[in-house]
């Protein structure tokens, strides 16, 4: 979700409405998702891409992309679960066991 400044974007809960959508104003345009956002927005998904639309189970709400440039768009998602550590592949929507990372190693990496 876009905020009005164009600055940043963020993930943010909400329910699949419609699949390949048709908007009323380009009859002939599919869009891939419809969403219907927890806070009462409706938005177009336009592409059927990782990086746009997730799990809600999988990727908590917060900033998708930041002002500073920062964004969480990687596939796959290296995340503490219950004393243990996690890989998340928002692709497949697959989770499995892994190693932490080393000190080194960035938390959220390709």
């Amino acid at each position: 979700v876009e905020d009005p400044s164009d600055n940043f974007t963020d993930w943010a809960g909400g329910t699949v409405a419609a699949v390949d959508h048709h908007p009323k104003h380009y009859p002939d345009a599919k869009i891939p998702y419809r969403v219907a956002l927890d806070a009462g927005r409706v938005v177009l998904a336009h592409r059927d891409e990782h990086w746009l639309i997730r799990d809600l189970d999988l990727q908590d709400p917060g900033p998708r992309q930041a002002a500073d440039g920062t964004n969480t768009l990687n596939k796959f998602v290296r995340r503490p679960k219950g004393g243990a550590w996690e890989m998340v592949d928002h692709g497949t929507r697959k989770v499995r066991p892994c190693q932490a990372p080393c000190s080194e190693d960035e938390e959220d990496s390709d």
